[in-house]
């Protein structure tokens, strides 16, 4: 929200932008500090991983290029993915490993749809997300 009223000129921009890099730094701190946590308590997330999965979705849906996110510049939209998004994207590959947060997610997924065909299809794309999310964390780290 305060990528979107940075539109202003003078002063109060360059009062905005440091506290929108604030924002960002806090963002990162709290996304590190999860991830320090799923690593060091992984084994009691079990009963958790469903709302850690659902957290995780409604993050990305905020940011571009996601239809309920909100209009910002470019560069903003830069410096939260590299600011943010990355430290928010490292939570995968745990999560990933971690086989009672795959089967809980992909259970719930599916248990909402009647039809085959759609649960299918659900499945699908939940695998693609995520492989699309492994890969872009990949490729940021270099590996």
């Amino acid at each position: 929200q305060l990528a979107e009223h940075m539109k202003l000129s003078g002063t109060q921009e360059i009062i905005d932008y440091k506290i929108f890099q604030r924002t960002i730094k806090l963002c990162r701190f709290f996304a590190n500090s999860l991830m320090h946590y799923i690593k060091e308590f992984t084994s009691f997330l079990v009963d958790s991983c469903y709302q850690l999965h659902q957290t995780y979705l409604q993050i990305y849906s905020k940011f571009p290029p996601s239809l309920h996110a909100l209009v910002i510049s470019e560069a903003h939209q830069d410096e939260i993915a590299r600011g943010f998004l990355m430290s928010l994207d490292s939570l995968l590959l745990p999560l990933l490993a971690f086989r009672p947060f795959v089967e809980v997610v992909l259970s719930k997924t599916l248990g909402k749809f009647k039809s085959p065909e759609s649960s299918i299809l659900t499945f699908h794309k939940e695998l693609v997300l995520y492989i699309q999310r492994l890969f872009s964390l990949l490729i940021s780290c270099k590996i």
